[in-house]
């Protein structure tokens, strides 16, 4: 027999988002409340068509829907930006541009450290007395000759590894050895249920593990190390290693893996402490801290992240059983690099400015370098911070999964302060905020590419289309848990973005993705869900603030797509020619089930083309019999440029409403 019921009581059904009992929304922030205060041209604009057209009841019927179905799903790991943004669905491309001015306005790594706490929800913490341990270590490490630098170094460590006091040694290296495994599941199939019983038992018990990590302790560890990373500080640690070191600082147990000129070299409880000198170096075995003066280096190891003794994951099928251990050597990993054009080449899942369980920081400051990693890698974290920052240089990021600003339970942050770079990766990439994660990627300068496409095949099973979930995207593990914050930025140059489906300013389930690029004329590709798109109870913005653009998309949910309580919002709000390509419907602000997708376009002479059900139209109200409201979907072109339109109707100087409820204007 088949038998019908419908779910009344989420909550209970998605049982680990409600264990903590954590009410969603439930602090109003200072930065919530400077936004209410104030409509911005989207809002504005919005609101004056709706009063015109006569569908402001709609408008609030919608937004009682995105805020009942904002309560019933329970509030754990929801960040609190995720649920204003629901409450106040016309608020995101303000949410999004003020978010990116943050980061803009950031000069420094600890100021960036603030910027991602405070959109975590999290406060300062209290760095508290000194560790008994702290006095030991420096003497392993020689900290007499390097005493800034290595003091906060072992004080970073030593205070991260107090963010897993909740949890015992067995459960800390339980949760390291798992996290690769729930990543290679949610990268497989997206949803972690989708394997047998044991392997979902294991991901439950995985982010259980995961809430109950300290991430205020996290931050307060990676301030700690941070601080030093302005320009006096590394000139205050480049003249100490140049001045007070000796060839009585280098062990002579030092292994034929690092080979080269090297100033000191001790080994600690928690690795090697290196600093090499102006030479070409080669550093192939894992490090706790490198100091590098100069040259072409090589590194093929940790490259700036926490380091493990030992990894292994075994399926007993007697037993019925998944066991797992993965011992931590170090809670802490840096690389600070002076120059040359330098190779990092990560060794596993979490290298290369990287963290799972601690604190990552690979610091470059000069040269064309090449970062190359796997997983997790590049300015990525799972329970930890991961950072990584590249002053300038043409350079090239190559990734596969998790990378480029990406995290889980912590941040990523990858900063890349001038010259024309290249980022590649396939998955969950370059700004991806997965639960309680907030995940950056800033470029500051230089005509860029981005690509994140053509590994993983489609989930829709359409040939020759494949995933993205990147280039500011955000997504929790639905059914289990909210999603974070993804912000990527890009701040100057003509840039080229290509991603597979869910990518270019998308949340899908309580997860805010944005795309914010400030000057130069830039070209979008994009498949399904891309360029201002959402999905269950999320925010996807993409907001372009100058230049002649192009946008391109397939299949559909593009440019302002809505589906499934979602918001989805692109604005071009230069005074540029731009271009808006679509083969699928669901586009050009439109939206379904449910949804609030919105296209504004500020000047110009700009065209549209677009399949079906797009440039401003409301479709189908299917799922949950309705929920009691309609769809909104709206284009708006200002400006008084003549523009062109793909669909019948939509034409110069015209105003105008369809059914369900789609509003279009050009003026």
């Amino acid at each position: 027999m088949e038998i019908s019921c419908e779910v009344t009581d989420r909550r209970r059904l998605y049982f680990l988002m409600g264990e903590q009992e954590t009410a969603p929304g439930a602090i109003i922030r200072d930065r919530h409340r400077r936004w209410g205060e104030r409509r911005d041209r989207i809002e504005e604009a919005v609101l004056s068509l709706a009063q015109r057209q006569g569908v402001s009841p709609e408008l609030r019927d919608l937004k009682a829907v995105f805020a009942a179905e904002a309560e019933r799903y329970a509030g754990d790991c929801r960040l609190s930006d995720v649920h204003y943004a629901l409450l106040n669905p016309l608020k995101g491309s303000q949410m999004a541009v003020g978010l990116a001015g943050e980061v803009d306005g950031a000069p420094s790594l600890p100021t960036l450290l603030a910027v991602a706490a405070e959109h975590l929800d999290l406060a300062a913490g209290d760095e508290g007395t000194a560790d008994p341990r702290l006095q030991e270590l420096l003497g392993q490490g020689g900290g007499g000759q390097l005493p800034d630098l290595l003091t906060a170094f072992f004080s970073a460590g030593l205070r991260a590894e107090k963010a897993f006091a909740a949890l015992k040694a067995g459960e800390r290296e339980e949760l390291f050895a798992h996290i690769p495994l729930l990543l290679a599941r949610f990268g497989k199939t997206r949803y972690l249920d989708e394997g047998d019983s044991l392997e979902t038992e294991v991901h439950i018990k995985t982010l259980r593990q995961a809430k109950r990590v300290d991430l205020a302790a996290l931050f307060d560890a990676a301030r700690t190390l941070a601080r030093l990373m302005d320009p006096a500080g590394l000139e205050r640690i480049r003249s100490h290693s140049l001045g007070g070191l000796d060839s009585q600082a280098v062990d002579r147990a030092l292994p034929p893996a690092f080979r080269g000129d090297f100033l000191l070299a001790r080994h600690t409880e928690w690795g090697w402490i290196l600093v090499g000198g102006k030479g070409a170096n080669h550093y192939g075995g894992d490090a706790a801290l490198i100091v590098d003066l100069g040259g072409d280096d090589t590194y093929v190891n940790n490259c700036g992240a926490p380091t493990f003794v030992s990894a292994y994951s075994i399926y007993d099928t007697e037993q019925g059983e998944r066991r797992g251990s993965r011992k931590q050597i170090a809670p802490v990993g840096l690389i600070i690099d002076y120059g040359g054009d330098d190779r990092y080449i990560g060794n596993g899942v979490g290298a290369v400015g990287a963290a799972i369980g601690g604190i990552g920081l690979l610091v470059d400051l000069a040269g064309d370098d090449l970062y190359q990693g796997t997983e997790l890698t590049q300015g990525a974290a799972f329970c930890g911070i991961g950072m990584l920052w590249d002053r300038r240089g043409r350079d090239v990021y190559a990734a596969q999964a998790g990378a480029q600003g990406a995290a889980f339970f912590g941040a990523g942050l990858l900063v890349d302060r001038g010259g024309e770079d290249f980022y590649s990766a396939t998955l969950y990439s370059q700004a991806f905020g997965g639960t309680r994660g907030f995940g950056m990627l800033y470029d500051i300068s230089g005509d860029d590419r981005y690509v994140a496409d053509r590994k993983v095949p489609s989930g829709y099973g359409t040939e020759g289309i494949f995933s993205g979930w990147s280039q500011g995207a955000a997504s929790g593990f639905r059914g289990y848990s909210s999603g974070g914050i993804g912000l990527l930025v890009d701040a100057g140059g003509n840039d080229d973005y290509q991603a597979g489906n869910f990518s270019q300013g998308m949340g899908y389930f309580f997860g805010m993705g944005a795309l914010v690029d400030f000057e130069g004329d830039d070209v979008y590709r994009g498949t399904r869900f891309t360029q201002g798109a959402s999905a269950h109870q999320a925010i996807g913005v993409l907001v372009d603030l100058e230049g002649d653009d192009e946008y391109y998309g397939q299949i559909a949910a593009n440019q302002g797509g809505a589906w499934d309580v979602g918001v989805a919002i692109l604005e071009d709000s230069g005074v540029g020619n731009d271009s808006y390509h679509t083969l699928g419907g669901l586009a050009q602000g439109s939206a379904a089930m449910n949804g609030l997708g919105i296209l504004l376009d500020r000047g110009g002479r700009d065209r549209y083309e677009a399949g079906s059900s797009a440039q401003g139209d409301g479709g189908s109200t299917s799922y949950w019999g309705g929920r009691g409201a309609l769809n909104l979907g709206i284009l708006i072109d200002e400006g008084g440029e003549e523009d062109e339109y793909s669909l019948q109707w939509r034409v110069d100087d015209t105003e105008l409403k369809t059914t369900a409820v789609g509003l279009f204007r050009d003026q």
